[in-house]
C-alpha cells in the first residue's frame, strides 16, 4: 500500500536473484545465499541501487564500488568471536556454518548463561536494577498505567472506552506478507474480535460490519463476537493492507505515533477506541 504513494518505483530483487548472507531467526548459523536466477525485468538489488545513486550524486568512497562478494568478505572479516572459523570459501563449499558461541565446549549444544553470568552490570538475575535507576526508571518492577486509560486520561476513556490491540495473525506476520493469496485464504478478511458484553451493548453480532474509531482515524472491520477477549478489549489480528479493508483504511489509522516510555519503541497497544455497528 505504501508504494501507491510513490511517483517512482525501484523494483528490488528477491533472494533468488542476488547473492547475500543470512543469519537465521531459528538456529545459530550463518547461511550463504547463492544467486539462482537472473534478476527479473528491471529489478536491482538494494546494493546496486544505492551504488547507482551514489555515483549519480558524485560519491567516490571505495565502498560504493564494492560487489556483493566484497561486502560478504568484509562482514566475515570483522573479527567478531561468533564468526571465528567462518570464511567465504567454507560457506561456498558447505552452504552454511554454525556460529561460534561463547562458553560452549566442543560438541555440546549452546546453553544460554551456562556459566551463570548475565549480561548486566551485576552479572546476576536482577530484581533491583541499577541500570534502570540510572536511566531514570524505577529500579524495581512496578505497575505503570497505559498512556491511554481511565487512570491517565479519564476524559479520553469516557469517549473511547475500548482498548484496541492489533497483534499479528497466524498467517500475517506483518504487512510485508499480508497480501499473499495464502494469507488471505487462511485469514479470510479483516476482523474485529470483541466480547459479547461489548457487542450486546452496541447491538453487534458476528458478521456485522463495524466502524472502529478515535480522534486519530477509523477503519471498518467484520465483527467476531467471542469470549476469547476480555470485556473492554477488542482485537484485530494481522496487518491487512488498507486496500483490502472496507473504506480503504486498516487498523493503523487508529494507532498512536508517540514512542513508548521505555526503550523508545512503538506504543501501538496504548490505543483507545469506540466501536459502532454500520450494517
Amino acid at each position: 500500500d505504501t508504494a501507491r504513494y510513490a511517483d517512482i518505483l525501484l523494483p528490488a530483487t528477491t533472494q533468488f536473484e542476488q547473492v547475500d548472507l543470512h543469519a537465521s531467526y531459528f538456529n545459530l548459523s550463518i547461511q550463504l545465499n547463492q544467486q539462482a536466477v537472473e534478476p527479473v525485468g528491471e529489478c536491482r538489488s538494494n546494493l546496486d541501487t544505492f551504488k547507482a545513486l551514489a555515483r549519480a550524486l558524485g560519491f567516490t568512497e571505495k565502498y560504493f564500488n564494492q560487489s556483493s562478494w566484497d561486502v560478504i568478505e568484509e562482514v566475515l572479516d570483522i573479527g567478531h568471536p561468533a564468526l571465528k572459523g567462518i570464511t567465504l570459501d567454507r560457506l561456498k563449499k558447505e552452504g552454511y556454518a554454525p556460529i561460534s558461541m561463547p562458553d560452549t565446549p566442543p560438541g555440546q549444544p549452546y546453553v544460554p548463561f551456562r556459566n551463570g553470568v548475565f549480561n548486566n552490570p551485576s552479572g546476576k538475575i536482577e530484581f533491583y536494577s541499577d541500570r534502570m535507576r540510572a536511566d531514570g526508571y524505577d529500579p524495581l518492577p512496578i505497575y505503570v498505567a497505559p498512556g491511554e486509560g481511565p487512570e491517565t486520561a479519564p476524559e479520553l476513556y469516557g469517549r473511547y472506552p475500548i482498548y484496541f490491540l492489533t497483534p499479528s495473525a497466524h498467517s500475517l506476520l506483518n504487512s510485508n506478507f499480508a497480501d499473499g493469496p495464502h494469507a488471505r485464504e487462511v485469514e479470510k478478511r479483516p476482523t474485529l474480535i470483541l466480547h459479547p458484553k461489548d457487542a450486546t451493548a452496541r447491538r453487534i453480532t458476528t458478521g456485522d460490519k463495524v466502524r472502529v474509531f478515535n480522534d486519530r482515524g477509523d477503519c471498518v472491520l467484520w465483527a467476531q463476537v467471542t469470549e476469547k477477549v476480555m470485556p473492554g478489549v477488542a482485537v484485530s489480528q494481522g496487518q491487512w493492507w488498507s486496500s483490502r479493508c472496507p473504506g480503504g483504511a486498516n487498523t493503523n489509522h487508529t494507532t498512536p505515533d508517540h514512542l513508548a516510555d521505555m526503550g523508545g519503541g512503538s506504543a501501538f497497544n496504548s490505543n483507545l477506541v469506540q466501536i459502532e455497528k454500520i450494517s
